[in-house]
């Protein structure tokens, strides 16, 4: 990033008098006998360069991304000077305002020297609701009146679309060194445009934005529309400062509406169905932490240090936070959240983290105690109630009604302490102290690894608990006993063959090797719900075999799903036949007109009616938002997609495919051409790059023809 802004780092001249020129000065006095002072102008930068960082309650977890680019703009030495700002944007008709290092607050007219030497950078998230309001289009309107100006999204280009800066693609043409953004001339991006969401028709009373992510390329862009004179052209997305009020602000950060637990439920399954796998993980990590971003960091660094501040914005952006009425009057999970998205994990995982969490720095003991009162709910002190012990009361709420039985007694007394500390839960019915609920589940009785289903209802309550009169012993070894580390419980096998089976390929008689892809298979699919599979990034263009380890899969473990559905996603058209067609494998009283099969294999594949346990194949996706739509939006079954766009990797557990290895192809080969000796089969593989889809072909051709494979080779060449 510091060699990419170096181009900014033009000298000027000063425009003062300048440093004595001695020996031009005695050139002429010796020559024309005038003594007469000569001066060199001085020389300096041109710019400097102000960060305006916004100071929403989403940024904190960027603020090592922040510094980074803070202290790369220095290193630059690009600059005259680098200065880092706050600046707060407040949603409505409100105006934005300054909050400088010092801690005095400010408006953004101080910033404008009036020469136009100074650059702009506004660093943001994109989520505050002020972006789409008309304070957003005030603060950048001010700001590229008084020099080049540019925002930078934190947030990746696949996101954005979920938040309040939704930036459109665009082509900017420079308008001079060091001009401001209305000499810039919009133009349509490359291709074909978006029909969706095309750029808007310039307009008089609008100032084109260029908007930069963390990447070399995107800043190095920046500064040569900045340096480069007229007819300089660059590709940046943009906003249109005087329109940004047109914007919707991000619906992710609305106020979520939980009036209970299916409500809550509800919420986490929308979460889920947007979530990629890792901010599903952090998620149910959160659950267990307070909204304290330096607990959530380090128990991020420690139990899940693969997910990045991108991940912890989708969980923030994700209609699971009540941003204005939680504990201590900041940000928490919405009521019944936290226990919702418990609700999607397993025993022994709540086991783990709990373990995790007595080791923070952080957590100032809170975990050891949370720790403590799991393996003995009934002897372990209940914590104290004073402010700073509210968010932790609530988490041990939460995991005392996820993990029920022994756990109900102690849930009925934390509830009654939060309630006399003034605004916590009460107790629900089933708990000690509470009306008993009818019917109520014995949640305690689940196997440990056991699990509710995100596609179906979160247990509206915890069990009713077991008899008070038992000793306490007896309720520490249960409670022990629930809480003890268990490895995962080896799948179940169905015996015979799936239900309802359709579309499925033929199986290939001459599939070789990828036993480890295939394994690698089913072991994302037991610990998610939708897998990738996608090819290594060297061979994108396909024959990498991704369609054949998908049918091998298929009939390996066909016994084990009670439906497997293969559906060709090419097309919307063929993705519409395949599920109607499924509709009618699976009984539905629904026509067979798309419009109305399509919701109804969704909610039957969602609930798990007329059959649970489904395997769904979307082969050939290209298209993530258009397939997505059909995924069912939950539910006790597994996704397989097949793709060569590796942007499924923000949505799915990914599996990356390679070209076989040396051993697979001549193996294959032989296979295939019963006579090929081992040394022609590796001469052939080396030739056709160990690709699967070629590696085939010749083999068939081989057996077919005969043909040497010295005239292959001379063909191929």
């Amino acid at each position: 990033m510091a060699r990419s802004l170096r181009g900014l780092g033009r000298r000027v001249p000063t425009g003062g008098r300048g440093t004595l020129d001695e020996e031009s000065t005695a050139e002429h006095g010796l020559t024309d006998g005038l003594w007469v002072p000569y001066f060199l102008p001085d020389r300096e930068r041109a710019f400097d360069l102000v960060l305006l960082v916004d100071r929403a309650p989403t940024m904190p977890p960027w603020g090592a991304t922040v510094r980074q680019i803070a202290d790369e703009a220095s290193r630059s030495g690009a600059f005259r000077d680098v200065r880092t700002i706050g600046v707060t944007l407040p949603a409505g008709a409100g105006e934005p305002a300054l909050r400088w290092p010092g801690g005095r607050d400010g408006d953004p007219a101080e910033l404008i020297d009036g020469r136009g030497s100074r650059l702009f950078l506004v660093v943001t998230d994109g989520l505050a609701h002020g972006w789409a309001g008309h304070g957003a289009d005030r603060l950048l309107e001010r700001l590229a009146s008084g020099g080049p100006t540019a925002l930078v999204h934190l947030l990746p280009p696949y996101l954005r679309h979920r938040t309040s800066l939704f930036p459109f693609r665009a082509q900017l043409d420079a308008g001079g060194f060091g001009a401001p953004n209305r000499r810039f001339r919009l133009r349509p991006p490359l291709g074909a445009h978006d029909p969706v969401r095309p750029l808007p028709e310039p307009d008089d009373g609008t100032v084109p934005v260029p908007v930069l992510s963390v990447r070399a390329g995107s800043f190095s862009a920046w500064a040569d529309l900045v340096t480069g004179e007229p007819g300089v052209r660059r590709t940046l997305p943009v906003v249109l400062a005087g329109a940004m009020a047109k914007a919707a602000s991000a619906p992710g950060l609305r106020t979520p509406v939980v009036d209970g637990p299916r409500a809550a439920a509800a919420a986490v399954r929308r979460f889920r169905s947007l979530a990629s796998p890792l901010a599903r993980q952090l998620a149910v990590l959160l659950a267990l932490a307070p909204m304290d971003f330096t607990v959530i960091d380090e128990l991020r660094d420690l139990a899940l240090p693969d997910a990045g501040p991108e991940h912890l914005a989708e969980v923030m952006m994700g209609g699971l936070i009540d941003w204005d009425t939680g504990a201590e009057g900041g940000p928490d999970f919405a009521d019944d959240i936290r226990e919702a998205l418990l609700a999607t994990s397993t025993r022994t995982q709540l086991a783990r983290t709990v373990g995790l969490l007595a080791e923070l720095r952080s957590g100032q003991g809170h975990g050891a105690r949370l720790r403590a009162a799991l393996h003995d709910p009934v002897r372990t002190a209940l914590p104290g109630a004073e402010p700073g012990a509210r968010p932790w009361l609530r988490i041990e709420l939460a995991v005392l009604r996820a993990l029920a039985g022994p756990y109900a007694g102690r849930a009925a007394r934390v509830a009654t302490r939060l309630v006399g500390s003034s605004g916590g839960p009460s107790a629900r019915p089933g708990e000690i102290g509470a009306e008993p609920m009818k019917n109520a589940p014995n949640w305690a009785k689940l196997p440990p690894d056991s699990v509710v289903s995100p596609g179906g209802p979160v247990p509206p309550t915890t069990p009713p608990a077991a008899d008070t009169s038992a000793p306490a012993d007896n309720t520490a070894r249960r409670a022990r006993e629930e809480m003890e580390v268990k490895p995962p419980e080896a799948r179940v096998a169905r015996s015979g063959q799936p239900r309802i089976m359709g579309n499925v390929p033929p199986k290939n008689p001459n599939f070789t090797g990828r036993e480890s892809l295939l394994a690698a298979v089913e072991r994302q699919l037991t610990e998610d719900e939708t897998t990738a599979v996608l090819p290594h990034a060297l061979h994108g263009l396909g024959g990498v075999g991704k369609s054949q380890i998908a049918v091998e899969y298929v009939y390996r473990h066909s016994g084990e799903y009670n439906v497997i559905w293969w559906i060709p996603a090419e097309q919307e058209s063929l993705i519409l036949a395949a599920l109607a067609e499924l509709a009618a494998g699976l009984g539905l009283e629904v026509g067979p007109q798309a419009n109305t099969a399509v919701p109804a294999v969704r909610e039957a594949l969602r609930t798990g009616k007329p059959f649970d346990n489904w395997l769904l194949v979307f082969d050939n996706a290209e298209d993530i938002e258009a397939v997505r739509s059909y995924f069912p939006n939950g539910g006790p079954g597994k996704i397989i997609v097949t793709s060569r766009n590796r942007e499924w990797e923000r949505v799915a557990t990914p599996l990356s495919v390679d070209v076989f290895d040396r051993e697979e192809s001549i193996s294959l080969l032989q296979r295939r051409a019963r006579g090929l000796s081992a040394q022609d089969a590796d001469r052939l593989a080396d030739a056709l790059g160990d690709l699967p889809l070629a590696v085939e072909q010749a083999g068939a051709w081989h057996a077919a023809t005969g043909m040497p494979v010295d005239e292959y080779l001379q063909l191929l060449d």
